[in-house]
Formats: structure tokens, C-alpha cells, sequence
């Protein structure tokens, strides 16, 4: 077998160093280019600035919120432990959290405040601005199942006061279909009450069973229970 040819240690520090040549080519490279390294490290930097700066403005603006939002509660506890008046309280702070649905409409507290000015616009007694509200909470809080089925068990009270039976219904419905969703046993008990007051005994009885059979345990079993008793007499 023929000897592979041995280099020789002379020969291979003649080689160019394959390291040191391609740190070569980059250096040359970003010379040729130093003018569009440049602009885009100021872009970078820039975008790194922007980021950084709304970062801490969003905090900001989140706390402001927040701290508004919670003076509101305060003063709407506050008014409740002194007045048995509901309809007064909700009145002295609708503005309050309208202010904060209003003026950071883009934060957590504004979305949660446009609930509050539903529900507050709601024990007022104005079931008009109750349903403009809380049709805006659905929008502001679509990505939340839990507030989101706040806002439709509202606008099914709400169109219930003002006797539009049919959309009310439709709400309480949408309640029962949210998963992970809330106010599922008041809004089956709705759908039994509407169907009632609608003349559709066939359909209230039916909602009343499917509520004794899912809410054993609920505070309306024995009310249910009577209203299908009486049914059946």
C-alpha cells in the first residue's frame, strides 16, 4: 500500500487559517456595508427604545386604572353600608366607572368597569344604557368565558325588564352555552321563568324537570318543585 503523503509542519503553516479567513471575508463585508450596519443597528436600537418605553407606559396606565377602579368599589361599598337604597348607590358611581371604561378602555380595569356600569346602569333602573354596556363588556371581554357570561346574564335581566321575552331568552341561552362560563343555574331557572310568563307551559315544564335534575342542591329546588307539582294538578 503506497504511504498517504505526510504534510509537513512548514507546509501547513503556509495554509491559510480557515477561521481567520472567513473573519476576514465578514470584516471586509461589514466595511463594504458599514452604511447599512449603521442604519440598522439605529432601527434596532430604536425599536428596542419603543418597546421598553411602551412596556412601561402600559404599566402606567394599567395601575392608573386599576387605582381608579378600585375607588370606585370603594365608593359604591362605601355609599351601600350607610344606604339600603341600591338604585341611589348605582346612581352616585355609574360615572365613576364609566370614567375608567372610557379613559383606559384598553386596560383590564376598563374592560372589568364596563360590567360595572351595566350592572350599576341596571340598578338604576335605565335597562337601555344597562344593554349598551354590558354589549360592549361581550366585545371588551371576548376572550374571557367568565365575564363574558356576567355580561349575558345581565342583558338577559335586562331585556327581561323590559319585557322582550324573546331576546331575553336568547341571552339566557348563550349563558348555558359558554363553557367554563358562570350564572349557568340562574340562567336555566330564566329559561323556565320566560317560557311561564310566554304561555308555553309545555316548554316551561320541560325547563323546570331539566333544572330539578341539574340543581338537586340549588336555593330554588323547592320553588321548582312546587311549580311542578302545581303543573301536574
Amino acid at each position: 500500500m503506497a504511504n498517504a503523503k505526510r504534510i509537513s509542519r512548514k507546509e501547513l503553516l503556509n495554509e491559510p487559517d480557515e477561521f481567520i479567513t472567513m473573519t476576514g471575508k465578514v470584516v471586509n463585508w461589514c466595511r463594504d456595508h458599514e452604511k447599512e450596519l449603521y442604519t440598522a443597528g439605529v432601527i434596532v436600537a430604536l425599536l428596542v427604545v419603543i418597546i421598553s418605553g411602551w412596556t412601561v407606559f402600559s404599566a402606567r396606565t394599567e395601575s392608573k386604572a386599576s387605582t381608579m377602579f378600585s375607588a370606585a368599589q370603594a365608593k359604591y361599598a362605601g355609599i351601600m353600608t350607610t344606604s339600603s337604597d341600591a338604585k341611589q348607590a348605582a346612581v352616585a358611581v355609574n360615572e365613576d366607572f364609566k370614567n375608567v371604561a372610557q379613559e383606559y378602555s384598553g386596560t383590564d380595569a376598563g374592560k372589568l368597569a364596563t360590567l360595572m356600569v351595566g350592572q350599576t346602569a341596571y340598578d338604576a333602573g335605565d335597562y337601555d344604557e344597562a344593554i349598551e354596556w354590558w354589549n360592549k363588556s361581550l366585545k371588551a371581554l371576548s376572550g374571557d368565558p367568565i365575564e363574558s357570561s356576567r355580561a349575558l346574564l345581565g342583558l338577559g335581566y335586562a331585556y327581561e325588564q323590559k319585557a322582550d321575552y324573546d331576546k331575553a331568552l336568547e341571552m339566557y341561552n348563550k349563558v348555558l352555552a359558554v363553557k367554563m362560563g358562570l350564572g349557568k343555574e340562574e340562567a336555566a331557572l330564566a329559561v323556565a321563568r320566560i317560557y311561564e310568563v310566554k304561555g308555553d307551559a309545555g316548554k316551561s315544564v320541560q325547563a323546570y324537570e331539566k333544572f330539578a335534575a341539574d340543581y338537586p342542591g340549588s336555593a330554588y329546588a323547592q320553588m321548582v318543585k312546587e311549580k311542578l307539582a302545581a303543573s301536574a294538578s
